[in-house]
């Protein structure tokens, strides 16, 4: 208030004049109503006869104007209540807003929080789900190998079976021999037994011929049905291009190359953890990477594979890796079949 009176006496000055012409008017003003309320006050008393109201008004008249140095400080006290009304409100708009802000960082926390335990949940139950994958694949392997050992427990029965038939039919041709005359038994035996030798000679020639062209049948017939899903393959994926070709353009327009990218990588990754799952490390041990060229059709068919030779890739590990391909069989599709390749193409680490 005194820096506002130095820093400008001339307002100071003109202030003052006004509050004085003001304060002569205010006394001119007061004693004009002064005469004509005593005038009225005698009325008033002699109609109404109030004692205490004529004793009041009378005290108001006499009561002195305010001065100047009143107004003014009247004047300071009501500025410095009006700054600290103003100061008041706007330390409260401070509080409802800094309040506000609190509980908006606590929602935001709160929220954070249970995106994380979603996250958490979501993290927990693929764990779940990837331990009862490897649990039903231990137990179909447990199964196999069981089953498999029953088999050689058979095999193993019958040959000791066949072995005591041979044995018996040995121990009834000795006794056959002895019973007939030497030279002449043995004459015939021998000749029996090079005509059985040759007959059965026969027999194998003829039943090993017939396997070899079953196989090559079976292999004729499944590289005929290749060769035709390869080429019903061909025609419905031309089929598909061309009913999808609008539609083709104006996803892969949409679709950014970077997320492309990814999901083809997300789906070879899924082949390749799958082949993995199904790969038998060989007797010889295996170690090194190897590339792998896939033909395949849209519902995850394997039609070829090639698994490509090289330096760290040895023959053993080849066919390890081709029978996994094929134990992997039907190969996991892309969640976005826009992406689909007939043509995959991928290095098989044992190590990854």
């Amino acid at each position: 208030m005194w820096s506002q009176i130095i820093h400008h006496p001339w307002a100071v000055i003109i202030a003052a004049l006004i509050h004085i012409l003001l304060l002569a008017f205010f006394v001119i003003n007061v004693d004009w109503h002064r005469e004509v309320s005593d005038t009225a006050i005698a009325v008033d008393a002699e109609m109404v006869g109030d004692p205490k109201r004529i004793a009041e008004i009378q005290k108001q008249m006499q009561r002195p104007p305010p001065s100047p140095e009143q107004l003014l400080e009247k004047q300071r006290l009501e500025e410095e209540r009006q700054k600290k009304e103003a100061q008041r409100q706007k330390d409260e708009q401070k509080r409802l807003a800094e309040l506000k802000q609190r509980e908006e960082q606590e929602k935001e926390q709160q929220r954070q929080a249970a995106l994380k335990q979603q996250e958490e949940e979501k993290r927990l139950a693929k764990i779940k789900r990837e331990e009862l994958r490897l649990a039903k694949e231990k137990k179909i392997a447990e199964q196999k190998v069981l089953e498999e050992k029953k088999l050689a427990e058979q095999k193993a029965l019958d040959e000791k079976k066949r072995q005591q038939a041979v044995e018996q039919e040995k121990q009834r041709q000795a006794e056959l021999k002895r019973k007939e005359e030497v030279e002449k038994e043995k004459q015939r035996q021998a000749e029996l037994r090079r005509k059985e030798e040759v007959e059965k000679e026969k027999q194998r020639q003829a039943e090993l011929r017939r396997k070899k062209e079953e196989k090559q049948k079976r292999l004729a017939e499944e590289k005929h049905r290749k060769a035709e899903e390869k080429r019903l393959l061909q025609e419905e994926l031309e089929a598909e291009a061309a009913r999808l070709a609008g539609a083709m353009e104006a996803e892969e327009a949409a679709m950014s190359a970077a997320r492309r990218s990814s999901m083809i990588k997300q789906w070879e990754n899924a082949i390749r953890l799958r082949v993995r799952s199904k790969w038998l490390e060989p007797p010889g041990g295996a170690s090194g990477k190897c590339k792998v060229e896939v033909t395949q059709a849209r519902t995850g068919t394997v039609l070829d594979v090639h698994v490509v030779p090289s330096p760290s890739c040895d023959a053993s590990m080849q066919g390890s890796v081709l029978r996994a391909v094929k134990r992997a069989d039907p190969l996991p599709r892309p969640k976005d079949p826009s992406i689909f390749d007939s043509q995959i193409h991928f290095t098989f680490d044992p190590e990854q």
